[in-house]
């Protein structure tokens, strides 16, 4: 699954037309999977994806089985903000192999880990505050945290906050328990 990014407006704007197109003229063809409203954070979340299969004529780019698209509606309740976001996705998956409640969630659990992710870069290794700009030195330092995380994964660490502030300034016990000296 891949997810059409701004930079490809030309196969988002295909994407488009073909679900306008079937919306139009044969709206039963779209499969769409509604989630459940979400409240929490201080804002209220819909999610709801839209998928087609290959099997309409009008889509016919190759490799590809299905297209998606996810809308995402938020309210900040506030501020009472609301924005309202469509991410287009693509499969090479036929829909006997993947539904549209498995497409959307194969998605959701792709912003699980990456809020996760962001979470341990940001606020366990300040990654957001790094100074370093020079050359490649940010791709370098990205590497080593990146590094450091699986490490600690993998040695079976739990609570990657907590072992960080345990060893930040003891680098010989993060070796030990990284590679069990």
């Amino acid at each position: 699954m891949l997810t059409v990014k701004g930079n490809n407006s030309v196969l988002r704007d295909w994407i488009i037309k073909i679900f306008k197109h079937t919306l139009e003229h044969n709206p039963e063809k779209i499969r769409t999977y509604a989630t459940d409203v979400e409240i929490a954070h201080g804002r209220i979340e819909k999610r709801e994806i839209s998928v087609l299969s290959a099997g309409s004529e009008q889509l016919s780019m190759p490799g590809i089985k299905q297209i998606a698209i996810l809308r995402r509606y938020r309210k900040v309740k506030n501020t009472n903000i609301e924005t309202d976001e469509l991410t287009y996705l693509v499969t090479d998956m036929s829909e006997d192999k993947l539904s549209a409640e498995q497409f959307y969630q194969i998605k959701r659990d792709y912003w699980l880990i990456e809020n996760k992710l962001h979470y341990i870069k940001d606020f366990v290794f300040n990654e957001d505050r790094c100074t370093i700009r020079k050359d490649g030195g940010p791709q370098n330092m990205s590497s080593i945290r990146n590094f450091a995380l699986s490490v600690m994964l993998a040695s079976g660490v739990e609570n990657v906050k907590r072992f960080v502030d345990n060893v930040r300034h003891d680098f010989t016990t993060f070796m030990q328990h990284a590679f069990i000296f």
